[in-house]
């Protein structure tokens, strides 16, 4: 899918901002990521209908929270509380869930465009999705205690910051229902949330100003993953040809 003509266009990180300062309050999310990819978490994409789950895959799913609740409590420095902060953690660190990573941040969300475009499947232009929340929104008291993998609607959920890259990413989460069809509804298609989103267009052209002028604001691979992996990105970025 092309951009069309009538979406905005950034090419600079001041024209990133300028555009946020005249259009979007404080309860907007920000979600870079290739301009023709679907707003689906990464569990929507393991089967050849990228919408649809089979019902097999939903007790993989269910085995993956399993596993990973009774195996990754030697890695954390604060243990999750419930279920919510339990998946949000294993996104973050990129296990399949049916969370989909958004930021409070513009500039993180810009990174994000800049990145997943250039190392994605798809070679074209980058996007930034902006998506205003509303209370109504959030997880409520009942979806905590039923937990993501029960709750009967699409969600946002802020978490706890319980893991530093949580911290460092501005991390939020929109969780996504599985319906009784059995799919996951993009967002961008979906009733209660399309009309309060909006998809800026990075060009291609412009990812190397752009990763530029990201570094000289402080974001980069070294900030994002505060951990010697993302140390180690950032300084192959610094140092090594382009």
């Amino acid at each position: 899918m092309e951009p069309e003509d009538s979406q905005p266009k950034i090419q600079s990180v001041a024209q990133l901002l300028e555009y946020v300062e005249k259009n979007c309050g404080d309860r907007f999310l920000y979600r870079g990521q290739p301009f023709g990819k679907a707003l689906l978490p990464r569990i929507a994409r393991q089967s050849g209908n990228v919408q649809s789950i089979p019902r097999m895959l939903c007790d993989i799913e269910l085995d993956l929270v399993k596993q990973f609740d009774r195996r990754c409590r030697p890695h954390l420095e604060i243990p999750p509380t419930n279920k919510w902060q339990l998946l949000a953690i294993a996104q973050h660190h990129g296990m399949a869930t049916r969370m989909l990573d958004w930021t409070e941040f513009p500039l993180i969300g810009l990174w994000f465009a800049i990145q997943e475009s250039r190392f994605h499947w798809y070679q074209g232009d980058g996007s930034v999705w902006l998506f205003r929340w509303e209370d109504s929104d959030l997880v409520k008291s009942m979806d905590l205690e039923a937990g993501p993998l029960k709750c009967d609607r699409t969600t946002v959920f802020q978490p706890s910051h319980i893991a530093k890259r949580i911290t460092a990413q501005g991390g939020w989460f929109t969780v996504h229902h599985c319906d009784h069809a059995n799919q996951f509804i993009p967002l961008e298609s979906n009733g209660t949330y399309k009309a309060r989103l909006t998809q800026l267009v990075i060009p291609r052209a412009n990812f190397a100003d752009l990763t530029n002028q990201l570094n000289r604001c402080g974001v980069n691979d070294a900030s994002l993953y505060p951990d010697l992996q993302g140390l180690c990105k950032y300084l192959d970025w610094l140092y090594l040809p382009r």
